[in-house]
């Protein structure tokens, strides 16, 4: 959108149940953007405010962002994630919605009632069946590292701009949180092989290589933070499937039924990952 000052980007959310956690997660952007971190600044309205309400919603105006949609240059892309997690959260932010604390009991709650309510086909139902017994395994984070995430540094929330700067989009998932949850996503799409489905099946290990690297230049991984890799995997993988299966139900869409099934389907690629192709790219790496 052009305006009298330049390009501005606009954008409205809609979701009334959440307007008052999409209301917090804004501010934290905006603060956040003005530590310096790379991640698209809103502008502050006149009277001072980061949205405007609008019908049953918000609406925000952020910066025009000049680039491409994703993320070519590993190397950058780790040094800005590792930029981003060396940020100290101010004292009003509160927990990411990806944080274990926030996404296994609703995972879990969520996937009861689906069982319940009796209205998954058969290939779904397998699915949550497996999705509820492995969320009783997953061990608890101990000692691992929190600050601020992202909450979901996918491709289509990253842009490379001209200058080789790589900015981060559609933040509304950023909080406090073990800084090991930003991974997942950035694993399994940017650094990932994908196949003709779309879905990844192998580790790129020159671009994880790339990505780890100047990542530890900036902010170094600790042991427990390599240890629970596969862990921070499989919490994002549920919670994103759980949250994309719920949309699903209430809105009857085939599409993102699909999409669910992909998240859970995902689980079994992370385990033989994680083990495969990103145990010894990790111990390689300086300590």
């Amino acid at each position: 959108m052009d305006t009298r000052t330049g390009p501005v980007m606009v954008k409205w959310f809609g979701d009334p149940g959440r307007i008052e956690v999409i209301g917090s997660s804004l501010r934290l952007l905006h603060w956040t953007a003005q530590q310096g971190a790379s991640v698209v600044q809103i502008i502050t309205q006149r009277n001072g405010g980061e949205y405007h309400e609008f019908g049953d919603g918000l609406l925000v105006v952020f910066e025009y962002v000049d680039g491409a949609v994703g993320a070519g240059n590993w190397r950058s892309l780790g040094r800005t994630v590792a930029r981003l997690h060396m940020l100290a959260p101010p004292e009003y932010a509160e927990r990411s919605p990806i944080a274990p604390r926030v996404a296994l009991p609703r995972a879990y709650s969520h996937m009861r009632s689906f069982t319940a309510g009796g209205n998954l086909d058969a290939e779904l139902a397998d699915y949550v069946q497996r999705g509820l017994e492995l969320l009783r395994e997953l061990p608890v984070f101990l000692d691992v590292s929190t600050g601020l995430i992202h909450g979901d540094i996918g491709i289509a929330h990253t842009v490379t701009r001209p200058t080789g700067e790589i900015t981060f989009l559609d933040t509304l998932d950023i909080g406090i949180g073990p800084l090991v949850m930003d991974f997942p996503p950035i694993l399994c799409e940017h650094l990932s092989h994908m196949n003709e489905k779309g879905f990844a099946d192998r580790l790129d290990l020159d671009a994880a290589r790339q990505f780890f690297d100047d990542y530890q230049r900036v902010r170094p991984l600790s042991a427990d933070e390599r240890e629970s890799l596969l862990v921070a995997h499989q919490i994002f993988m549920i919670g994103r499937a759980v949250r994309t299966l719920e949309q699903a139900i209430r809105s009857g869409s085939s599409e993102l039924r699909t999409r669910a099934i992909v998240w859970f389907q995902w689980l079994d690629y992370v385990g033989d990952m994680i083990e495969r192709d990103l145990a010894p790219v990790l111990r390689n790496l300086p300590h």
